[in-house]
């Protein structure tokens, strides 16, 4: 028996949440629905998808589909840290309290809570456990930015003011090629791309199909080059696109010849201690990791990372993510006017791959759609980590209840709240 094997039997196995909750070993009786979970395939046994992008139209297999993971593996490290639980909880982070509550109302399929490095609360639905990986979305991006952070400060890239095609040939003179690292880390390339609109013509269908899923070994070149249009000068505002990322996984994979699985274990999955193996989906046209997508990891290894994030990226006395690149990636003080809170979007900044709150303490997200988020406060040293089934990718009025959520943990755990 493992370590985390010996920590499991110290966690609540609750049948009603078929879930995980800080506190002695108990059974309890299946007695209450998951939320939706007809809808989310309870009956078929939560069904894979035909294919990739089925989820989409068929939520029957997107519990499956979100946590189940496909493309090149990062193994566990081989010195791997447990997250210790808290020895006593607090009256809402106990079974039947407030948090349990907030879980059970929604199509969330995991739930974590840490201060101080240590678990305050963890939960699961949909019959996923801590063995499960969930799929990042967008989280990646924070994932990539990082990486993109330490290739500099290890001289794989000179600088952040190189352009990408320096690092990637094949895109010299497309608009994207010729933007500036940085740009490309704050979503400034200033290139006209629609992220939020999936008609069968928009935008990122058409990366996705030509860039993600083509066969053709050029793809991704022709792809970057069929978006000739700069609508505002490069640097000058932020424009979400997550072909920018592709970008940036494209130039990690350049500047150090290694794959972007193997960059993750060595540079971040090894030194935070990750208990478990992750994955990095991969596009069919050329194999390069999808760094602005797919990246599927554990609950207790999202909440790591959450905690390296909290710690200013140090793990012990070592600096894994340099400290000044963690900075500007982070701090709403340390971004351009155009990029911070309420600007950048009528709520959000952005900084590196990285949402920013707008409030007096520094506090930052990774998010990604149907309602995965990461929320971490680091002079609080809280984290709180949801991975989710939302009906809908964006714009879902869950995301209320996550950031708001997120707002009473601040409230109830010493934070600053908003």
């Amino acid at each position: 028996m493992g370590i985390f094997d010996l920590f499991d039997r110290h966690l609540m196995v609750r049948a009603t949440l078929t879930g995980l909750v800080i506190g002695s070993v108990a059974f309890l009786p299946a007695s209450k629905a998951e939320v939706d979970e007809v809808e989310l395939g309870k009956l078929e046994g939560y069904p894979a998808c035909k294919h990739f992008y089925e989820y989409s139209n068929n939520p029957k297999c997107r519990v499956y589909s979100f946590s189940n993971p496909v493309g090149s593996k990062v193994p566990a490290s081989p010195n791997p840290r447990a997250l210790r639980a808290i020895e006593a909880a607090p009256p809402q982070a106990k079974p039947g309290g407030a948090w349990d509550k907030y879980f059970a109302s929604q199509r969330a399929t995991s739930m974590m809570v840490l201060k101080d490095g240590e678990i305050v609360y963890e939960n699961y639905q949909y019959d996923r456990n801590s063995r499960s990986t969930f799929r990042s979305f967008s989280m990646a991006k924070t994932i990539t930015g990082m990486l993109v952070g330490i290739a500099l400060e290890k001289g794989y890239i000179k600088s952040l003011d190189d352009k990408a095609s320096q690092y990637v040939p094949d895109i010299k003179n497309t608009l994207w090629g010729e933007t500036k690292i940085e740009s490309l880390l704050r979503m400034a390339s200033g290139v006209k791309f629609n992220e939020y609109s999936y008609e069968p013509d928009s935008d990122i269908v058409k990366w996705v199909r030509g860039a993600v899923l083509s066969n053709d070994r050029q793809a991704f070149a022709k792809t970057v080059a069929s978006f000739n249009q700069r609508e505002f000068p490069e640097g000058t505002r932020f424009n979400y696109g997550s072909a920018q990322t592709s970008v940036l996984a494209h130039v990690l994979r350049g500047a150090t010849q290694r794959t972007i699985a193997d960059l993750t274990k060595e540079w971040l999955w090894d030194p935070i201690g990750a208990q478990d193996d992750a994955y990095w989906a991969v596009a069919a046209s050329d194999g390069v990791e999808l760094g602005e997508s797919a990246f599927y990891a554990t609950l207790r290894d999202w909440g790591k990372i959450g905690v390296l994030l909290a710690n200013d990226g140090k793990v012990g006395d070592v600096q894994v993510i340099p400290y000044e690149f963690l900075m500007r990636a982070t701090d709403p003080k340390l971004v351009p006017e155009a990029f911070k809170p309420g600007v950048a979007t009528s709520f959000w900044g952005y900084g590196y791959q990285t949402w920013l709150f707008g409030k007096s303490e520094k506090t930052f997200a990774l998010q990604g759609i149907y309602g995965q988020a990461i929320f971490v406060q680091p002079k609080s040293k809280l984290v709180f980590v949801q991975t989710s089934v939302f009906k809908r990718p964006s714009g879902d009025p869950a995301w209320r209840n996550i950031t708001s959520q997120w707002s009473y943990i601040l409230h109830e755990l010493g934070g600053v709240a908003y």
